[in-house]
């Protein structure tokens, strides 16, 4: 299972490592309306590792998220919510709202996760920044990209991506846009 970054002896994300999975703690920013991330990450959760998740809001669960909103998202406070998974002492914090930092590059991406250290003292990762550690572990460079985002936030990950050496030779989306309620159904 070392692809995947777990071992019987730790687990490893990107260059993070927690040295053993006993009672290891996971912290995770998630928005407001996702109701994916919890049941995904607890589906790949090795034995020993719990998860604490937080929230974050401040936005029209209604509205279409752009582009605009997503970057907006990324910026807002997330003091609060660090705060929280400091108290519950966590070892390393995932901000799980891929789109927010798709939408303005690897370079805001990685800047990020260096704030969300400075303030929390914890390693930090982007659930984006995960994305591309997980196609290189795998040895893919070429992948097809699919999403509920507008067409232009699909555009801007792609262009993510591809800034990281992956190259995009297809992408898809829906034949409409959705709020973020429903792109959580």
């Amino acid at each position: 299972m070392g692809d995947a970054g777990f071992t019987p002896a730790g687990f490893t994300l990107g260059e993070h490592r927690i040295p053993d999975l006993r009672r290891r703690r996971l912290g995770v920013i998630v928005p407001a309306s996702n109701t994916n991330a919890e049941p995904d990450c607890l589906l790949l959760a090795p034995s020993g590792l719990t998860l604490h998740v937080t929230r974050s809001g401040g936005y029209d669960v209604e509205a279409i998220p752009d582009s605009a909103e997503m970057r907006r998202f990324a910026r807002q406070a997330l003091d609060q919510q660090l705060q929280l998974l400091v108290d519950a002492r966590v070892e390393l914090i995932a901000y799980a709202c891929t789109s927010a930092t798709l939408s303005d590059g690897p370079e805001f991406d990685a800047a990020f996760c260096a704030e969300i250290t400075a303030k929390s003292g914890l390693p930090a990762v982007t659930t984006a920044g995960a994305l591309v550690e997980a196609t290189r572990d795998l040895g893919a460079t070429r992948v097809a990209f699919t999403s509920p985002y507008v067409a232009k936030l699909a555009q801007e990950s792609v262009e993510f991506l591809q800034k990281c050496g992956i190259d995009v030779v297809n992408q898809l989306g829906f034949e409409r846009e959705l709020s973020s309620l429903e792109q959580n159904r």
